[in-house]
């Protein structure tokens, strides 16, 4: 019962674990009180611009992407028809293969330049740093990935509209 209460007592009168107190050891004994809540808030911005800034390399992801893809499935299907003389299906089951392995291989390549970035950010693992980045970094990469992808494809619109003339005899069919 004694302990309990000890325990307790031991409790109720420790002082605020919050603050840390730096003594710099002269007659004067200057303190220096850094509060743990504003470290948190200053790591949390730091993980915050952090990754708002690497996070912005995935805006040019899309483009890199479609001209990646696009590119080598158009070489390969005229490569194709016109070197090897394959029929027109087996060229573009080709193109399309290879032009699937490009946007795969660009996203690989965004990847791995996010794996180099990340391990230079934060030498000594602070996990509330780690678990803050990351989840601001995934949540622009997402988001300028589909605003890029948008622009993108409001900018190809225009230039076919612009290009392209739908006269009255343009259809569809056979």
């Amino acid at each position: 019962m004694h302990i309990i209460l000890i325990f307790i007592t031991g409790i109720v009168f420790t002082p605020n674990l919050s603050n840390l107190i730096l003594n710099d050891g002269t007659d004067e004994h200057q303190k220096l009180i850094v509060n743990k809540m504003t470290t948190n808030e200053v790591i949390k911005k730091k993980a915050t611009d952090d990754a708002r800034r690497n996070a912005k390399k995935w805006f040019a992801y899309p483009q890199f992407a479609l001209f990646t893809s696009g590119g080598l499935a158009t070489t390969t299907l005229f490569f194709s028809r016109e070197f090897l003389k394959m029929d027109d299906d087996a060229a573009f089951i080709s193109a399309l293969i290879v032009g699937s392995s490009g946007l795969v291989g660009s996203y690989k390549h965004f990847s791995k330049s996010d794996k180099k970035s990340t391990k230079a950010i934060n030498p000594e693992n602070n996990m509330l740093f780690n678990e803050i980045y990351y989840k601001e970094y995934n949540y622009r990469k997402f988001k300028n990935i589909i605003a890029s992808t948008g622009l993108t494809a409001a900018a190809g619109t225009l230039f076919f509209l612009t290009t392209f003339s739908l006269g009255g005899d343009f259809y569809f069919g056979p």
